[in-house]
């Protein structure tokens, strides 16, 4: 009886022993800084060395070192540290992490000389990628037309449609399609231009009317604009005439015959010696001869003293 009584002594013992060696459970805060908070994994410091920038990423321009804004962003970050963590993904094959979303921030840590950075790890795949780095870069730090044209392209090429991407920038779908017809009616050369002078192009509806234009009108129109510095309006206006030819040649390279108006035009010489004439676009339209005299006389009667 002694002998079980001290075995059973002996085992609970050594239980014991085992269970100092397991952490106690956190023990719940209702009050105080520590109250209903919890540690997100997904969140920690990172060796700067060990991120790699994405070489797809949707932003080309103003990120580089030698970019104003990355240096004033810099200072800041000597100043204050890095406020924002950086998005990234871990390449498996690679082991490395790679950048998602704040290569202008990434650069500019790196220009202020910190070795570590507070970083977020997601889990996405290239087509999320695209995604997220569209959505912060248009609601954050404005994108190029181009930039934000050629995005989208790539997310369509993914899959997407346009109904979609209208929804995930808030914006409609005509402005989509805009964005779009940069990407794919743009010369190369116009877009190197476009490039070099992306301060005097930000308006997405100004190269809009210039993608309009046939290829090889498109360069020509470009200089126009930064040599005489118009405004959009002048832009629309003198590119209005080349769109109706350019329209016209795609339609004759489609194989599609263009359409045809029969102008219609009459003239009368009236006994004080004037001559008055009417003319219309469409054949159809000439039975509205008597109703354009009668408004052109009660403009005359307004206009001529």
């Amino acid at each position: 009886m002694a002998t079980s009584t001290n075995q059973r002594l002996k085992e609970t013992f050594a239980e014991a022993m085992r269970r100092a060696d397991t952490p106690a459970a956190p023990v719940a805060v209702d009050h105080g800084p520590l109250a209903h908070r919890r540690p997100d994994k997904s969140l920690f410091v990172l060796g700067i060395e060990r991120i790699r920038p994405d070489s797809d990423q949707v932003r080309t321009e103003n990120k580089s070192a030698t970019d104003a804004e990355v240096k004033e962003l810099a200072e800041s970050i000597r100043a204050v540290g890095l406020e924002n963590p950086l998005t990234i993904r871990w390449v498996q094959d690679e082991d490395i992490y790679e950048l998602i979303a704040g290569e202008r921030r990434f650069t500019a840590a790196k220009l202020a000389g910190l070795r570590e950075v507070p970083v977020k790890l997601i889990d996405a795949d290239d087509k999320t990628v695209r995604r997220l780095q569209l959505h912060e870069n248009v609601h954050r730090a404005n994108l190029t037309p181009l930039e934000l044209g050629h995005a989208l392209q790539k997310l369509l090429d993914d899959g997407e449609k346009p109904q979609a991407l209208a929804v995930l920038l808030c914006k409609s779908t005509a402005f989509v399609q805009k964005a779009l017809a940069l990407a794919r009616q743009v010369t190369d050369e116009s877009k190197d231009f476009i490039a070099d002078h992306s301060e005097r192009f930000t308006s997405l509806d100004l190269l809009y009317d210039v993608a309009q234009v046939a290829p090889q009108e498109q360069l020509p129109m470009l200089r126009q604009v930064v040599e005489l510095d118009l405004t959009r309006n002048e832009v629309r206006e003198r590119t209005a005439p080349l769109k109706k030819s350019a329209k016209a040649e795609r339609g004759r390279s489609r194989g599609r015959k263009p359409r045809e108006r029969t102008p219609v035009a009459r003239t009368w010489n009236v006994p004080c010696g004037a001559t008055v004439s009417v003319a219309f676009a469409k054949a159809s339209a000439k039975v509205h001869y008597r109703l354009a005299l009668q408004q052109a006389l009660r403009l005359a009667k307004k206009t001529v003293p």
